[in-house]
This record gives C-alpha cells, structure tokens and sequence, in this order.
C-alpha cells in the first residue's frame, strides 16, 4: 500500500533524528530516492530532510530546480525542515540556514509556477526567519493565484509573528475570501498562528458561523480548536469561549476529528 510505505518512510526519519539509530532506515531512503518512483521519492526526500541527514540539503535543492512539479515541491518543503530554527534534533549550521533561505526566496521570487510559489512561501514560514514576512506578504497581496495566495497565507502563520497574524486577518476581511480554497487556507493559517488576541479569535467564530461554505466552515473549527488548547493556560478566557461554542455548533461531530 503506498500510503502505508510512504508513512513508514516518515516514521524511520523521525526515528534516526530523535536517536542515535536508524541508519539502516537512512539507507533504505536514500535508495527510494534513487529509484525515482514518483511519489515515494517525495516523502523519502521529505523524511531525510526530518532525520537532519548530511545530504538532505543539496538532495532538497536539486529537487527543487530539476524535476517535474510534485517533486519540485517536495524539494522546497524540505528546504525549510532542514533549515528550521527551532529543530532541536541534528539541526543545521548557520551558513546551511543561510543557503536554504537563500534559495527559497529566489524561488518565490523567480519561479512562474503558482504552486511552487506557494510552497516557497510555506516552507519559508517553517524555515522561521522573520525577515521572509515582507516577501511573503507582498507575495500574497499581489498573486493572482488563489494556490500561491493559499499556501502564502499558511507561511505568514507558521512565522509566528504579529505581523503575520495581523496580515492574515486582514485578508480574511477582502474579496480573496470569495474563493473557498483561499478562504479555508486563511482560517485555517489563523489557527496555526496561535495568537490568541481576542480579535483573531472573534474573526474565526464569525467564519464558523457563516454556513455559505462547509470546508471553510471546518477549517474555522479546527482552527478554533488550536486556539483553544488547554497548552495555553491560563489563557482560560478564551479557551472557555472556544470550547463552549464548538459544544454547541451543529457540526461538532462530522468534524471533531480535525480538532
């Protein structure tokens, strides 16, 4: 089963970037990489670059200049998990942070697909560095494409910056919103945020409300329930607010599983 294989090839990155084993697993990865089996080859890449291997980097950025779409993503995706501020396991030198934000942002910059475009935005907000948000929000305001402007909206969360959050609530509050797949990314980025101002927390409960598109809808929901994750106590305020709308909201059941 290939979800199966490509979860498993997940697993043994996690594994070797968590303990001093696994280098079986390393070597069975890089030989699903080298058979260029489309779609195994993707997440290999994407768990070597999770197990911080030695030469996930230039495996990323040969992927994200060579080949075919899918792969190119996968490539670019990686280069922000390799180069994550906060990885704590087998994280990487300065001057390999310096490459990888280097190249992701001549990739936003440069590159005509609206996919990997957004991509590079989203693995921009994972790589961490707040200098990127100027990048990807001007990325966001000026695409036409509701692909880039989607993923974009996930990197300016997954920054974790003020700024970041306040540019996606504002989003939320302009046209781009007629779009359902725009729209569900923006509420969705807003959960990943995890600003818990009261002010992002009323924009979400206002979109959970309006029945005119049920994956927004459940994108708000689930949002809502990052926001209100017992993790931030004593933020009880606003963790009461979230619980007790979401036990009271007709969907509850259909998409507790997203929360």
């Amino acid at each position: 089963d290939g979800f199966v294989r490509r979860m498993a090839a997940v697993s043994l990155g996690r594994i070797r970037a968590q303990t001093p084993h696994g280098e079986l697993g390393i070597r069975y990865l890089k030989q699903a990489i080298k058979k260029d089996r489309i779609g195994m080859r993707e997440f290999a890449l994407l768990s070597l670059s999770i197990a911080g291997d030695e030469t996930a980097l230039e495996t990323a950025k040969e992927f994200a200049k060579n080949r075919n779409p899918s792969t190119r993503g996968a490539g670019v995706i990686a280069l922000g998990l390799i180069a994550n501020k906060d990885r704590e396991h087998r994280p990487c030198t300065e001057e390999q942070r310096a490459d990888a934000d280097t190249t992701l942002r001549k990739i936003l910059g440069k590159d005509k697909h609206p996919y990997i475009r957004g991509y590079a935005c989203l693995a921009l907000g994972i790589l961490g560095n707040e200098s990127a948000v100027n990048q990807i929000q001007a990325t966001v305001q000026s695409t036409g494409t509701p692909e880039t402007r989607a993923y974009g909206m996930l990197g300016l969360a997954l920054l974790g910056t003020k700024k970041g959050a306040d540019d996606v609530v504002n989003l939320i509050k302009t046209d781009a919103m007629r779009n359902g797949f725009v729209a569900s990314h923006a509420v969705y980025a807003l959960g990943l945020t995890k600003d818990r101002r009261s002010s992002t927390f009323d924009s979400l409960i206002e979109k959970a409300t309006d029945n005119g598109d049920q994956y927004v809808q459940a994108a708000a929901l689930a949002a809502i329930g990052y926001l209100s994750t017992g993790e931030f106590y004593p933020r009880r305020h606003l963790m009461a607010t979230g619980y007790n709308f979401l036990i009271g909201y007709d969907y509850i059941e259909t998409y507790f599983y997203k929360l």
